[in-house]
């Protein structure tokens, strides 16, 4: 380390930030660990990932995919009572443009983050590809606070008591019990 510091001082062009060389070893460090779930967050990723993991949020009340090869946005679940259950929107459909920009070539998270997600009380229209009519079409929900159902539960036969956790958040614990 002490060698790379020197080689610093005297060859780097500009001007060191030694906050980010010091997030960036530990970052490195976490990587080098060889273990995709073990990473380091600076503080703004991190209150960014608790927000993020809080399981309450303003929305539409929509799990979204993406895949990774074509970029395709799908809805895979609607919660039930939200926005965009009201609305029509449907498990399948895939996202083409949210208030008429083209997100086909967009991040997910970004997507979410900078368009789905807004205001309680404001407007979003989608504008979905539905494959049962192969056609587009488009959904205009108002936004409203969501709080993510995380388990569902039903009962068996013979007394068998069946619970799903589909995601941990903050709020999975209060919801199963």
């Amino acid at each position: 380390l002490n060698v790379l510091q020197k080689k610093v001082n005297e060859d780097f062009y500009f001007e060191e930030n030694p906050e980010d060389v010091e997030e960036g070893i530990y970052a490195g460090m976490m990587s080098g660990l060889g273990d995709k779930y073990s990473c380091y967050y600076t503080a703004e990723e991190c209150e960014e990932l608790m927000e993020d993991t809080q399981g309450v949020y303003c929305g539409i009340g929509a799990l979204i995919s993406q895949n990774l090869e074509t970029n395709a946005m799908t809805i895979i679940r609607v919660f039930e009572e939200s926005p965009a259950a009201e609305a029509g929107l449907l498990p399948g459909d895939v996202i083409y443009k949210v208030d008429g920009k083209d997100v086909t070539q967009e991040n997910i998270d970004l997507v979410v983050k900078n368009y789905v997600k807004g205001q309680e009380g404001t407007q979003v229209t989608l504008t979905v590809f539905r494959p049962s009519l192969n056609d587009y079409t488009d959904i205009t929900m108002t936004r409203k606070n969501i709080e993510v159902p995380t388990v569902e539960h039903k009962m068996l036969q013979d007394d068998i008591g069946y619970v799903l956790i589909t995601q941990f958040e903050m709020v999975t614990a209060s919801q199963f019990k």
